[in-house]
């Protein structure tokens, strides 16, 4: 590769690495200063704002676990019964 492709690429690498980084930083910068404002607002709210909230994320988890729940026993269930199929033939 002669000396003008290299700095090509040199450069081509160095200009992707500059707007990724910056792009990075930008995202988290934004995230910062969402998670500043939430936690503003939720200082700004009632009691019983709050326990609402805090009420309703916990019904999320908890439908989020029964599913979470429900799969694990299908697993369950598959591998016992994979494993007897496994014991009877072998």
């Amino acid at each position: 590769m002669s000396s003008l492709g290299t700095r090509r690429v040199i450069w081509t690498g160095a200009i992707a690495a500059v707007t990724a980084a910056g792009a990075i930083f930008g995202a988290q910068m934004k995230g910062d200063q969402e998670a500043v404002q939430k936690s503003q607002e939720l200082k700004q709210m009632s009691a019983e704002e709050r326990i609402a909230i805090i009420e309703s994320r916990k019904a999320m988890l908890v439908r989020e676990r029964a599913a979470l729940q429900a799969k694990l026993d299908r697993l369950h269930t598959k591998m016992a019964q994979e494993a007897k199929e496994k014991k009877e033939t072998g």
